[in-house]
């Protein structure tokens, strides 16, 4: 799946289509298990690199923008 296929407000695809063009197995698994549909919570697990911040950001920027509500991001180490 490519950046511009998201159900993501345009404005967001263009900035994400300057660093991304196509989305890793571990992001496209967020997103088949109905991560930007918005109706359930998801816990990410998974190793270091494999994408996790822009699973995180599209998402934040998805609820922010339809829900009106703040996101919160929390990484442990």
């Amino acid at each position: 799946m490519e950046v511009s296929q998201l159900d993501l407000p345009t404005k967001v695809k263009d900035i994400l289509e300057k660093d991304v063009q196509k989305l890793n197995p571990v992001q496209l698994a967020a997103l088949g298990a109905g991560l930007l549909d918005l109706k359930s919570s998801f816990v990410i697990s998974s190793p270091t690199a494999s994408g996790k911040t822009l699973i995180a950001e599209m998402l934040m920027v998805k609820t922010i923008l339809e829900k009106k509500t703040k996101a919160l991001y929390i990484l442990l180490q």
